[in-house]
C-alpha cells in the first residue's frame, strides 16, 4: 500500500552493477540473427563472414580425432586454444596482396593485435575469453548446418563434437595447402614452444584466411560445394541468398558493396541516384531482405531511444546515486 501523493516507480536508483560492454543490451539483435537469418541465409550469419574458418576448424577437429588424446571438451580446449591463439597472429601477420581485401572478423584479434609487433609468440596467449573460441562462439553449430561437424550427444555414442566425412574431406584439403609450412611440420604437432614471427608469416601465406581464393587444389572447391548443396534441407534459401547478392553487386559494379550502401539500397532501393531493380527470379528473396533490414532500423531506433533514456537517468539521478521517478 502507498500513501496518498506518494510517488510509485519506476525510480532510477543507485547502481548496483558496473557498467557492461555489450552491444545488444534488449535482445533485439538476438531476433534477427537466431530467428530471421537463419531462415534467409540458413548456415552463414553476420558472425561468420570467413569461409575458411569452416576449413580451419574441421581441420583442428580431424587432427584432434587422430591423436591419442581423450574425447571430451576439456581436452579439445587444450588442444584448439593455443593452435586458434597462433592461427589468429597469423592471419594478421599475413602479408599477401589478397589480404588488403580482408575484412574484420580474425577471431581474437581484439587482444592479439596489441602484441603482434613480438618476434615470437606464445600458442598459451589468453587471446579469447571463450573456452572454445571462435569455434564455440560462431562456427560450431553453423558446421553442424552444413553437415561438417557431429556435435557432442552421448546418447547417440557421440563422445565428443567429431568430423563428419564431408567434414574431412575439407580438412583434408585444409591440410593440403599448409602441409609444407615449417608450422605445421616443427610446430603444430606439440604446440608449447614459442613460435617464430617469420614461421608464423610462411604459414599465413598459406593458410590464411584471404588465401582461400588461391586454393583452387586444396579447400576451395569443396567449401563451395558444402555452401551450395550441402547442410539442411532449406539449403535451398541460402542458395537462393547467394543469388540475390550476384544481382545485387550489379548495382555497383564500379566500387566495392560496403555494408551501409548495402543496407540502404536493399531497404529503400535508391540511393545517390543509384537504383536496385532485382531480377524476376530473386524478387521474393530480395522482399524477404528488405523486411530483414527494416527491422532492422527499427532496432537501430529503438536502441537509439533506450540509450537516451538510460542518458538521461544518469544524468538526473547523479550517475545513478540519488533516487528520481
Amino acid at each position: 500500500m502507498t500513501s496518498e501523493g506518494e510517488l510509485t516507480g519506476p525510480f532510477w536508483a543507485a547502481r548496483a552493477y558496473s557498467r557492461g560492454s555489450g552491444q545488444d543490451h534488449l535482445g533485439l539483435g538476438s531476433v534477427s540473427s537466431d530467428r530471421l537469418l537463419t531462415r534467409l541465409s540458413p548456415g552463414v550469419n553476420v558472425l561468420t563472414v570467413h569461409p575458411r574458418y569452416w576449413s580451419f576448424y574441421a581441420f583442428l577437429l580431424d587432427e584432434f580425432w587422430a591423436r591419442d588424446l581423450p574425447r571430451h571438451q576439456s581436452a579439445f580446449r587444450g588442444f584448439y586454444r593455443p593452435r586458434e591463439a597462433l592461427y589468429s597472429f597469423a592471419c594478421q601477420l599475413c602479408e599477401q596482396p589478397e589480404h588488403e581485401t580482408l575484412t574484420g572478423g580474425v577471431v581474437g584479434s581484439r587482444r592479439t593485435y596489441g602484441v603482434i609487433g613480438q618476434q615470437e609468440f606464445d600458442p598459451a596467449f589468453d587471446y579469447i575469453k571463450e573456452p572454445l573460441g571462435g569455434y564455440g562462439l560462431y562456427y560450431r553449430t553453423v558446421m553442424e548446418t552444413m553437415g561438417l561437424v557431429v556435435l557432442t550427444d552421448p546418447g547417440a555414442g557421440v563422445v565428443f563434437d567429431a568430423p563428419t566425412p564431408q567434414g574431412r574431406a575439407v580438412a583434408t584439403g585444409y591440410r593440403a595447402a599448409v602441409d609444407g609450412t615449417r608450422f605445421y611440420r616443427d610446430y603444430f604437432p606439440a604446440c608449447d614452444a614459442a613460435v617464430p614471427r617469420e614461421v608464423l608469416a610462411e604459414f599465413a601465406a598459406a593458410g590464411c584466411l584471404c588465401q582461400l581464393r588461391t586454393a583452387a587444389t586444396a579447400d576451395l572447391p569443396l567449401l563451395q560445394d558444402v555452401f551450395l548443396h550441402h547442410g539442411e534441407p532449406e539449403e535451398a534459401q541460402r542458395r537462393a541468398t547467394f543469388r540475390f547478392f550476384l544481382d545485387f553487386c550489379r548495382t555497383t559494379q564500379a566500387e566495392a558493396v560496403s555494408p551501409d550502401r548495402f543496407r540502404q539500397l536493399v531497404y529503400f532501393r535508391e540511393l545517390d541516384g543509384e537504383r536496385y531493380l532485382p531480377l524476376s527470379d530473386v524478387l521474393g528473396t530480395a522482399r524477404r531482405w528488405r523486411i530483414y533490414q527494416a527491422r532492422e532500423y527499427f532496432a537501430f531506433a529503438f536502441n537509439r531511444l533506450w540509450a537516451w533514456v538510460t542518458r538521461r537517468g544518469l544524468q538526473l539521478s547523479d550517475d545513478g546515486l540519488s533516487l528520481v521517478p
